[in-house]
């Protein structure tokens, strides 16, 4: 889990009981932690309790908050940071099996299906969990719903749409945008019915269509005129998206809601930070979607950056796991410390600093590595353009680098204090996100209901409502951390 930006420290700081207000640190990225002081807005009783904990001690407190809660926390905490637990705790989605697909006995007794030996090549172990996982839960929602058709959208290389209709006999309509990729999946397939003739119990479609934007009835036109094409009439049909990065997901929400026989979806939303901003730039175009969260939006939050940015989405977007993160807290601290380092050097000296393409094989962050490590790759790994009237070298910029690590390497524990903030977030901001999806799909669905009684036979969502409905009653509670 890697965050490159700070944002969400307003979140966490707010509940500081000397901190009410929400100055320009909730502008401020991380590298810039250094650059804008951000270190000094840190609550300092936090600090002091966290300068008196190992990485082990920490992780002990931070297993019995998941497991009992904020007061089985050590009372060396100040009562500013349990409270904060607490509102992180109750705002953020509980991750654990009842958020799942539930278990379903498809000869395993297992949730992840067995793919067949022929159909995993090409995917990596990743993959081929997600895809495993996926297709129980698409079956799943399918059986209930009695539907045997699947309009897949972003379909990619096609590893879940093989499965499905393979292994267990839908007839799927794999849409992707990307052309090149439309034929290689097709390419895949073909080379799968040569060699395994007789296995397939289903029938696959392959189709190019680009997903328009806010409003846009002819990509619905033209994904009605691809289904025709492949003899998808009337029929009930599921949608499903596994990685619908930005933009995509809300499209596809907007896709599920003017499709007439649509009658069921499943979605997972990814990479939230790529959503287009709006035209201004002041806000994001698809972020927050339903009128309730909007209006929330409006009463509570002063400023539209103050949770709904670019920094903050991204931090959503990580991995879920707190404590799990501590093996890697050291190493992750040691590299922003560094590129805080850095660019609090290229702002003196009026240098733009932009990171090079990273090489295939190459570490995806500074961690791991020390501070001279990284200096002598410095060169290899950034572009420095100079815009200010000071001139520097590499060979100097080496030795102001190496004296600003002296200046600055006692603020080392504000940099781990601030990347456990950033991890407990995380869960909270992609609720925020979670929940206000869910209630754009039932806003949707309630107009539909008024028009033509329709939502009776249609599936909102994935996600259990009962659960989500529990978040959405504490909803308010986010004044709390956000303003």
């Amino acid at each position: 889990m890697r965050p490159n930006d700070a944002r969400t420290l307003c979140l966490a700081k707010a509940h500081h009981p000397a901190e009410k207000h929400h100055p320009h640190e909730g502008r401020t990225r991380l590298t810039r932690f250094l650059t804008d002081r951000v270190y000094q807005k840190l609550p300092h009783e936090w600090l002091q309790a966290f300068n008196n904990l190992s990485n082990e001690e920490l992780r002990i407190q931070l297993e019995n908050w998941t497991e009992n809660g904020s007061q089985a926390v050590h009372n060396t905490f100040p009562d500013s940071f349990r409270s904060f637990l607490q509102d992180v705790q109750r705002l953020s989605l509980d991750r654990q099996s009842d958020c799942c697909a539930e278990e379903v006995d498809y000869g395993t007794g297992a949730k992840e299906l067995e793919v067949p030996n022929h159909l995993t090549y090409g995917m990596s172990v990743k993959k081929l969990h997600e895809v495993s996982r996926m297709a129980v839960s698409v079956n799943e929602l399918c059986q209930e719903n009695g539907i045997r058709t699947i309009v897949d959208l972003g379909a990619g290389l096609g590893y879940l749409d093989c499965v499905l209709s393979e292994v267990l006999g839908y007839k799927v309509v794999a849409v992707e945008s990307n052309e090149s990729r439309t034929g290689s999946a097709k390419e895949r397939a073909v080379r799968h019915s040569r060699k395994h003739p007789d296995q397939s119990t289903g029938s696959l479609h392959y189709a190019t269509l680009r997903i328009g934007g806010s409003g846009d009835q002819d990509t619905t036109e033209n994904l009605r005129t691809i289904l025709a094409d492949c003899d998808v009439g009337d029929e009930p049909i599921c949608l499903i998206g596994l990685h619908c990065c930005g933009d995509l997901t809300p499209l596809f929400l907007q896709t599920f809601h003017q499709l007439g026989n649509a009658t069921a979806f499943i979605c997972v939303g990814c990479c939230y930070h790529l959503m287009t901003p709006a035209v201004d730039r002041s806000e994001i175009q698809f972020c927050p979607l339903s009128w309730s969260a909007k209006e929330m939006k409006r009463r509570l939050w002063l400023t539209n950056d103050l949770l709904l940015t670019v920094p903050s989405l991204r931090l959503a977007s990580q991995e879920t796991r707190v404590t799990p993160c501590l093996d890697e807290l050291d190493t992750q601290v040691e590299g922003h410390f560094f590129r805080a380092v850095l660019e609090s050097v290229a702002d003196e000296f009026g240098v733009l600093l932009r990171r090079n393409k990273r090489h295939p094989g190459a570490a995806t962050n500074n961690g791991g590595r020390d501070f001279e490590s990284q200096l002598t790759d410095l060169a290899r790994n950034y572009c420095f353009t100079g815009t200010g009237t000071k001139s520097i070298d590499l060979d100097s910029l080496h030795t102001e680098m190496r004296e600003r690590k002296m200046q600055f390497k006692e603020l080392l524990p504000s940099f781990r204090l601030f990347r456990i903030l950033q991890g407990l977030m995380q869960g909270v901001l992609e609720t925020f996100i979670a929940v206000d999806r869910y209630l754009h799909v039932k806003e949707d669905l309630h107009v539909l209901d008024a028009r033509c009684n329709r939502d009776k036979t249609r599936s909102s969502s994935a996600i259990q409502p009962n659960k989500l409905d529990k978040i959405i009653q504490n909803s308010e509670s986010l004044r709390s951390i956000t303003a």
